[in-house]
């Protein structure tokens, strides 16, 4: 549940679009229930979509969560 909370948590606060998919399922990545509903386990291939002001940035930052393996990073 941890992925899914820093995933929306992450783009709760954009104006963009943001969708991931899994086959044929559709989620709204700011809505804790749609990403779960994906049970997406490790290794699941996932499409990640944004549109709109800032997608190609949150995009990146989405990316680089899964990149990280959504660890927190300390700004200490």
């Amino acid at each position: 549940m941890i992925p899914c909370s820093r995933i929306a948590q992450l783009v709760r606060d954009t104006s963009c679009d943001v969708r991931i998919l899994r086959d044929d399922q559709v989620a709204d990545a700011r809505n804790i229930l749609d990403l779960l509903m994906l049970k997406a386990e490790v290794g699941t291939s996932l499409i990640v979509e944004s549109e709109g002001e800032g997608a190609e940035s949150i995009l990146a930052q989405i990316v680089k969560l899964f990149d990280d393996d959504f660890e927190v990073v300390s700004e200490n």
